[in-house]
């Protein structure tokens, strides 16, 4: 994990890129008290292998003004 946790329960809240060697990145999301990530097609993951990581939490971004 980019962050430094040993856990997924220890990561802070917000949403991250999950890196897994040789396939595409996937958008997830962790929730303050959870202990697994949420993926955009529904599933939930409590786990993380060697060579995994989650990077983030991604910065939130500022909404520019619409005219």
């Amino acid at each position: 994990m980019a962050i430094g946790a040993s856990k997924l329960s220890d990561m802070p809240k917000g949403a991250y890129w999950y890196m897994v060697p040789g396939k595409e990145p996937a958008i997830c999301e962790k929730r303050e008290g959870e202990a697994f990530v949420r993926f955009t097609n529904g599933s939930r993951q409590e786990w993380v292998r060697d060579g995994e990581r989650f990077v983030g939490p991604l910065a939130v971004p500022i909404a520019a003004e619409i005219n």
